[in-house]
């Protein structure tokens, strides 16, 4: 795989008061680099009609799609919440296609990881800083909306507690582009 070296692009606010480093990930090439063999591919998880790709990053612990299937796989907006045992879960809030993360954001202790996605790494920079910038505000406007979702539905479940997470979450992540 292709590693592009971490790299600080900004320190943005987070719920606990503190501030959070937004990192690049490691990153593929763009798609039409990649091998077609999809060896590199990480495998699907999940139910067996609703199957989905965690980001490469989160490896290990049980993963959780939260959001809707078509045909199979996790589709649409959503949360991918995997736990590795005695640490804080990991999220990928954003867009998934065909069980893959497209656009969206992961949110890890270390701070969050914007942008495209394919076969479960960000996809590399744009040369272009303005175009990449553009990116990232779409990544994490994708995100607040997938946060917004799971609220909702947890809220039309009865569980206030986690519709009250998921709504914190929403706007902490629209109010990192401020």
């Amino acid at each position: 795989m292709w590693l592009a070296p971490l790299a600080i692009v900004g320190c943005l606010a987070c719920n606990s008061g503190t501030a959070k480093e937004v990192i690049a990930a490691p990153t593929t090439p763009p798609p039409a680099a990649l091998p077609s063999s999809g060896a590199s591919e990480p495998p699907y998880e999940g139910q067996p009609g609703c199957r989905f790709q965690r980001p490469a990053i989160g490896t290990g612990g049980r993963a959780e799609w939260l959001g809707g299937c078509h045909k199979g796989f996790a589709e649409g907006i959503g949360v991918i919440v995997y736990a590795l045992e005695g640490a804080e879960p990991q999220r990928f809030y954003g867009q998934l296609e065909s069980g893959s993360p497209s656009i969206g954001v992961l949110h890890t202790s270390g701070g969050f990881m914007a942008g495209r996605w394919n076969h479960g790494s960000v996809i590399a920079d744009l040369p272009d800083g303005i175009a990449q910038r553009n990116v990232v505000i779409d990544a994490f406007r994708k995100a607040a909306d997938a946060a917004t979702a799971a609220s909702r539905s947890f809220a039309k479940k009865g569980d206030a507690d986690a519709s009250r997470f998921y709504a914190t979450q929403a706007r902490n992540l629209d109010n990192q582009m401020d």
